[in-house]
């Protein structure tokens, strides 16, 4: 940033072009690191007053106006520079994929796809456009998802000869798909190519606890978390792990630390649920459901498990009603099908 202010301030009209391209960049980054799109903005005002530039100021102004926008924000500022920042196609390419990952962030995965689809359509050997597509259809996870995300991953296989992320992603992608022991494979590769990805160790140790290996899942887990302290999706998994081996404190101080992380998280409050029914505390984790399905109602899973709760409280009447909701959300969800099954025959 540093840099930048001193070549707008040294030569403000023939540095702008670059740095709007690097604001490209700044809008890619804020997708996992906070704040670098505001800091990029603001070098633009600063070297914009300092050097009497009107154009490069107004152009920082417009970007911070643009950034307000917590949820959407960044994707703001690419919409900016695709229309009027005099892109070059490599330059276009990147914004795409920028704000690909902006709305898949932000909870949009058809939009995301339909920027990752642009960046390939005008660049087919740019792996990234490909890596977009792959990770946004794997969490979509639709009928054929997968199995597009699997060639999208090839692709980028090809692009990428030998690369970790290539591995990592197949592995989570057959992690998500159930293919368990494939997974593993992929996922020791990519750690032996890049063995300090929390991504990766994350990843792998959700597969070995679900192959009943937990304590080397906690392991992974540990490890991940040591590389990346926020990690909160691996911290809310190791909660799990650590109340399936009887730690219930330890669990508990993991969901505390992702709460304070992520205050919205309704998966944080769910798996608090969990710990505490698993520990019996069951009122304690009708508490914690209540809280997880206030914040996302549609939240099948933890219908069923704060079903689970009631049932225990015996309170029947309401566990089943649980479940006919969850079905109502999702009638394809065989495990509370199975559940209301045996309440009703009991």
């Amino acid at each position: 940033m540093e840099e930048l202010y001193h070549r707008l301030c040294a030569r403000p009209g023939a540095a702008l072009a670059d740095a709007l391209r690097q604001g490209v960049d700044a809008c890619h980054a804020q997708t996992r690191y906070e704040a670098v799109a505001r800091a990029w903005a603001r070098v633009l005002v600063d070297a914009g007053e300092d050097a009497g530039d009107d154009r490069l100021r107004r152009w920082g102004e417009e970007c911070l106006t643009a950034l307000a926008d917590a949820r959407l924000g960044p994707a703001r500022v690419v919409d900016l520079l695709l229309a009027r920042g005099g892109l070059d196609d490599e330059g276009r390419v990147a914004a795409y994929n920028a704000r690909g990952w902006c709305y898949f962030g932000a909870g949009m995965p058809e939009r995301a796809l339909e920027d990752h689809t642009r960046a390939v359509g005008l660049a087919p050997d740019d792996p990234w456009g490909h890596h977009g597509l792959a990770v946004t259809l794997r969490a979509r996870g639709g009928a054929g998802d997968h199995e597009a995300a699997l060639r999208h991953i090839d692709r980028c296989g090809e692009l990428l000869p030998e690369a970790a992320l290539v591995a990592r992603e197949r592995g989570e992608t057959y992690r998500r798909a159930g293919r368990h022991e494939e997974a593993l494979t992929e996922l020791d590769r990519a750690h032996d190519l890049g063995p300090d990805e929390p991504l990766t160790l994350g990843s792998r140790a959700q597969v070995k606890y679900v192959l009943g290996r937990p304590q080397e899942a906690l392991a992974d887990f540990d490890h991940a978390l040591a590389l990346w302290p926020d990690y909160t999706w691996a911290l809310t998994r190791r909660a799990h792990v650590r109340s399936v081996l009887g730690d219930i404190p330890a669990a508990l101080a993991d969901l505390d630390r992702a709460e304070r992380l992520a205050p919205d998280g309704s998966g944080i409050a769910g798996e608090r649920g969990d710990v505490l029914r698993l520990a019996g505390r069951h009122e304690e984790a009708l508490a914690a459901y209540d809280r997880a399905l206030a914040l996302d109602p549609g939240y099948t899973w933890a219908l069923g498990s704060r079903a689970l709760a009631h049932e225990a409280l015996g309170r029947t009447a309401q566990a089943v009603a649980d479940l006919e909701r969850a079905l109502d959300l999702d009638p394809g969800y065989g495990w509370a099908r199975e559940q209301l099954d045996r309440l009703r025959e009991g």
